[in-house]
């Protein structure tokens, strides 16, 4: 369940308060069923050559959701003006199989080759059906609006890489190649006269096709007290995304190279120093180049960029390790064309749009601090803490640059109790804090949470019963503001984290074998 309150306030040319234009909120998703599958085997054909296939699988089925949404527009004096009613029915469903071979080699103990490879194929369907009742105070509706769509999304990943490293010599290397195809689809149709009439101004097929080859290599030397490292990785990606029923295309060819520099200090056991730079790149999520838009009501709806340009990064730390316990991170980051959610409101159609797009840089100024400690045999705990400065620059509706900038702390906790010898009857109690944040045009007020949970294993530790209590006191509760030139617009939100489960879990097969926690592609992380 998710739910909030969004206010529009628009604004006359003086810049005070015209309407206000004020929804509420309350999402709730049912699901019949959400299942998940995870099967890997391992063959080891000798002592230095070890085949291992593996799949993972989701399927969440007839996801449905209705949404009632009522919306009041006020005029500046806080007089009720009109309303509308939104009612939005929407199912969804989604699959997600992905298949991954790998191939390790040793030539000796610290010497090693290894190929993998993965596909993935991923289906995502959404229909909504939204209806819409307009009305003065204390009369009847004067108008009534009904439109569906049928959202499908197909995307289809493969990924091969090789690396070689030795540890003797410190160096290095590996190639790597993605495909990444997606075909996004949107039927739209409106309802007149009693039938629905599919839109062709709303209606389209979105084709989208990646290529990357990538080539890195590294080297690291160890001289008296001294690490050192240094790499380079060159990445050439070639794309192309087809607005099939308007006949746009966006076609992008780039080469970029990212280097890497990382020295570690060691004085003694008890005193670390260490500095580090790299540059890397995060392309977007593939449903944020998708430019469909997909409505909660009838004024308001969130779309993608065809057009989205990858972020770069530029990362510079200054760390400092005392006694192995506490750890202090001084950093600076530069991120060219972030990616990111932003929102306007468009005055022509009084509609609020929420965009996934490219804002110009984000920079941040900051210093981190962890520690792990352990206080009794039966009590371990990790504390973070930071502090940085962040500042977001990006382009208005107005075509003017703004900057949203302030100055944030974050803190949290997490303990760890042990109830017995066997330490298979323990406990976690969580905190975390997050101040006021920015993020584009948006500023987040602070958020809160705390979290319990316990845990026993019986039977030769095959069964696991918990219990796990989460955001106890609705802490993660947020209200996230836009306001600049003539935009002002804020909602709360809750996704409803705030929730208690009790279950069990069995593991069944070969506990003596090692299993390998298997991260995803970079393909993979993007849908």
């Amino acid at each position: 369940m998710r739910e909030g309150e969004d206010f529009i306030h628009y604004l006359d040319n003086s810049g005070e308060t015209n309407s206000i234009w004020e929804s509420i909120l309350k999402r709730k998703n049912k699901s019949a069923s959400q299942n998940s599958f995870r099967v890997g085997s391992e063959y080891e054909i000798d002592n230095s050559n070890t085949l291992s296939f593996g799949i993972t699988g989701s399927i969440n089925p007839n996801v449905h959701g209705f949404y009632n949404v009522p919306t009041y527009i006020y005029d500046r004096n806080r007089n009720l003006d009109s309303l509308y009613v939104t009612q939005n029915n929407r199912e969804k469903t989604s699959r997600n199989n992905d298949y991954n071979f790998s191939y390790d080699h040793k030539f000796k103990e610290k010497e090693k080759l290894s190929f993998s490879s993965d596909y993935t194929h991923y289906y995502y369907n959404e229909n909504q059906d939204i209806f819409s009742s307009f009305s003065l105070p204390n009369n009847p509706p004067y108008r009534q609006t009904r439109f569906v769509s049928d959202n499908t999304q197909k995307i289809q990943l493969f990924s091969a890489q090789s690396d070689y490293a030795n540890e003797d010599n410190g160096i290095e290397m590996g190639m790597k190649f993605g495909k990444v195809k997606a075909d996004s689809q949107l039927i739209f149709k409106d309802e007149i006269n009693g039938e629905l009439i599919e839109n062709t101004s709303r209606t389209n097929q979105f084709l989208y096709d990646e290529t990357i080859f990538a080539g890195y290599a590294s080297y690291n030397k160890e001289i008296e007290k001294w690490t050192l490292k240094a790499g380079l990785r060159g990445e050439y990606t070639q794309l192309k995304g087809n607005s099939v029923t308007v006949t746009e295309i966006n076609q992008q060819k780039y080469f970029k190279l990212f280097p890497t520099f990382y020295a570690l200090y060691k004085a003694n056991e008890n005193h670390q120093i260490g500095f580090s730079y790299g540059k890397r790149i995060s392309r977007p999520q593939y449903s944020w180049l998708n430019p469909f838009r997909s409505y909660y009501n009838s004024y308001s709806y969130f779309v993608g960029d065809p057009k989205l340009q990858p972020t770069i990064i530029h990362n510079l730390n200054l760390t400092y390790t005392l006694k192995d316990k506490y750890n202090f991170d001084l950093y600076y980051r530069h991120e060219k064309n972030p990616s990111m959610e932003i929102s306007y409101q468009d005055y022509e159609t009084t509609t609020v749009v929420y965009h996934l797009t490219n804002i110009e840089k984000n920079t941040a100024l900051g210093l981190e601090f962890n520690a792990n400690l352990v206080f009794f045999d039966w009590w371990e705990s990790g504390i973070q803490a930071g502090i940085n400065y962040t500042q977001d620059t990006f382009l208005g509706v107005d075509e003017k640059l703004y900057q949203n900038k302030r100055l944030q702390y974050n803190g949290s906790t997490n303990n760890r109790f042990t109830f017995n010898k066997k330490k298979d009857f323990t406990a976690e109690v969580n905190f975390y804090y997050n101040s006021k944040s920015v993020q584009g045009t948006f500023t987040i007020s602070q958020s809160t949470s705390l979290d319990f949970a316990f845990r026993k294993k019986i039977f030769q530790d095959r069964w696991e019963l918990f219990a796990i209590f989460s955001d106890v006191y609705r802490g993660e509760k947020q209200t996230v503001i836009t306001k600049y030139a003539n935009q002002y617009n804020y909602f709360t939100d809750y996704s409803d984290t705030q929730s208690f489960k009790i279950g069990f879990k069995y593991n069944f097969g070969n506990q003596k074998l090692n299993e390998k926690n298997r991260t995803q592609t970079e393909e993979q992380k993007r849908i």
